[in-house]
């Protein structure tokens, strides 16, 4: 036998004794999945109970990665805003608040989460907190090397005012107007006051995404924007071959202002904003967003 012939012969019996070990077919398959991961992207939801102060978490089972979130407030009366919309471990937190007048009301969490058993992504998750103000506002950029920004979140800390040590202090409380993609790396968070002085400060977060195989992925980021009024609302759609894995929402107010109630996503390739003036008239308009990711 040629030494060419002996040697491909050799090599043919290596891999047959190896595909023949205990778990060497489960370990090949490993190797493929590690170096060709797949995106299988999932909406998890939860409802809260009614309640003037309202609170939703929609968790993930294991297996499961939360990449980004969005919340929803189900409102009968005068109405109900939204005051945080974030993560938290592996859980989507939303909560919402009647605001001067009283409204017993749900809220629902959406967590948008990504299939990973074999731990193929890596999500990241940075966070900041702004100065206490009327009208607090923060954008934030994680500065993560091979990461892309799948979405983000913001939670308004209205219980307390550090500016009013020593006093016993009831806040009013501050509602988001805006959380949403401020470029394709930073994301932006910002609240406000209504009607009674109220100061707050907003924490805003950044969820980051990287496959472990140092496979590339790119993002687009998508717009819709509303009619001017009193309950602006917009839904943008991501199209193929993009996946829709995130999405946010601006109020663009004037005046006394608008006020956030909804963002989230409203089935697998669309994202929804909804805005509502409170008490009193105030018409703005809307922007949506819905960010897509494919593989390269």
């Amino acid at each position: 036998m040629s030494q060419r012939l002996w040697r491909a012969a050799l090599a043919a019996s290596l891999v047959t004794g190896l595909c023949a070990l205990p778990g060497a077919s489960e370990a090949l398959a490993q190797r493929s999945r590690a170096v060709d991961p797949k995106l299988h992207v999932r909406i998890f939801e939860a409802a809260s109970a009614p309640a003037q102060h309202a609170e939703a978490r929609a968790c993930v089972p294991e297996g499961w990665k939360i990449v980004s979130g969005g919340a929803r407030v189900e409102w009968t009366g005068p109405g109900a805003l939204l005051t945080a919309s974030y993560p938290e471990a592996n859980c989507w937190v939303a909560r919402s608040k009647d605001h001067i007048a009283a409204d017993t009301h749900r809220v629902f969490a959406y967590a948008v989460a990504i299939q990973d058993p074999s731990n193929q992504w890596d999500v990241a998750v940075d966070e900041m907190t702004s100065g206490y103000a009327s009208h607090p506002e923060a954008s934030f950029e994680a500065s993560r090397p091979g990461y892309v920004m799948t979405g983000g979140g913001a939670r308004v800390n209205w219980e307390t005012d550090p500016s009013h040590a020593g006093q016993i202090v009831t806040p009013v409380g501050s509602l988001l107007t805006a959380s949403y993609p401020d470029g394709e790396q930073a994301w932006a968070a910002r609240a406000k006051d209504h009607i009674k002085i109220s100061r707050a400060s907003v924490t805003v977060y950044v969820i980051s995404l990287k496959a472990r195989s140092g496979a590339k992925l790119s993002t687009a980021i998508f717009t819709g924007q509303s009619q001017v009024s009193d309950a602006p609302a917009a839904s943008v759609s991501v199209p193929a071959p993009w996946t829709m894995i995130g999405g946010g929402a601006r109020v663009n107010w004037h005046g006394i202002g608008n006020l956030l109630t909804a963002s989230y996503p409203d089935g697998a390739a669309s994202w929804s904003g909804v805005g509502k003036a409170h008490l009193e008239p105030s018409p703005a308009n809307l922007t949506v967003y819905a960010i897509g990711v494919r593989l390269e």
